[in-house]
C-alpha cells in the first residue's frame, strides 16, 4: 500500500545470552554510524527501550548472495566448476565490483567487517549486492587495526593468517576475505577449500601451502 514499507527485523531468541545481547547492540552501534551507500544494507530504526532489542533494516528481496548463486546453477556440474542457468560472467563481475564498492565505503568509515562472505551479502530484485551482517564488525577509528580478545565461533575459511593465529583484524584481513568471496562467486556459492577440515585449512593457510 502507498506509504508502507517492507522491512527486515533482526532480534534475538528469548533465551539469548548476555554476550549475544551485547553483540547485537554492538552491531546496531556500527550501523547507526554509517551513512548511506547503495552497496551496504541500511539501518532504518531500532527499538532498545525494552527487550527484546529490535534492529530494523531495509528488506533485500532476493536474500543471501550465497543461496542466490547456488540456486542459479545448472543441473549438470563437475567438481566445483558450475554452469549457471541465467547468470553471465558479466553478472558475476558486477557482483564482485558492487561488494568491493561497499567494502571500500566501510573502510573509509573506519569499519572492519571481519566476516565478509557470500552468506553475508544480500542481493536485491535488481541484482544489486549489499554488504550486510555487522555482528562481527568493529569501528577502529584511526588505528585501523582490531585485536580480538574474546573466544567464539570464527569464520575460519574466510580468515587471513594474521587473524587466525594472532587475532589481528584490519582492512587487509577484510581484503583477504574478499578474495575468498571472489572464489565463492566464480564457483556459484561453493564452500571454500572443499574437502578440507577447518583444522586443515588453518594449517595450510599458516604454511602458505594452498594451491
Amino acid at each position: 500500500k502507498k506509504g508502507e514499507q517492507t522491512v527486515a527485523v533482526k532480534t534475538l531468541k528469548e533465551n539469548a545470552s548476555e554476550k549475544e545481547k551485547i553483540d547485537l547492540l554492538q552491531e546496531l552501534l556500527v550501523m547507526k554510524n554509517l551513512g548511506y551507500h547503495p552497496n551496504v544494507v541500511q539501518l532504518i530504526g531500532c527499538c532498545t527501550e525494552k527487550e527484546p532489542t529490535l534492529v530494523i533494516m531495509e528488506f533485500v528481496s532476493l536474500g543471501k548472495l550465497q543461496q542466490f548463486l547456488r540456486d542459479s546453477r545448472a543441473e549438470r556440474h563437475y567438481g566445483n566448476t558450475h554452469g549457471s542457468q541465467f547468470l553471465t560472467s558479466q553478472d558475476l563481475t558486477k557482483f564482485a565490483f558492487q561488494v568491493a564498492r561497499g567494502m571500500d565505503f566501510l573502510s573509509l568509515q573506519g569499519i572492519i567487517h571481519r566476516d565478509l562472505a557470500a552468506r553475508n551479502v544480500l542481493i536485491t530484485e535488481d541484482r544489486v549486492c549489499k554488504v550486510a551482517d555487522f555482528g562481527f564488525a568493529r569501528d577502529v577509528g584511526d588505528t585501523h587495526v582490531y585485536e580480538r580478545k574474546s573466544d567464539g565461533r570464527l569464520p575460519i575459511r574466510w580468515m587471513a593468517p594474521e587473524s587466525l593465529y594472532d587475532n589481528i583484524f584490519s582492512v587487509k584481513s577484510d581484503i583477504w576475505s574478499f578474495g575468498i568471496l571472489l572464489w565463492e562467486i566464480v564457483t556459484l556459492g561453493s564452500t571454500p577449500y572443499p574437502g578440507l577440515s577447518a583444522n586443515d585449512v588453518m594449517k595450510k593457510v599458516s604454511y602458505n601451502l594452498m594451491y
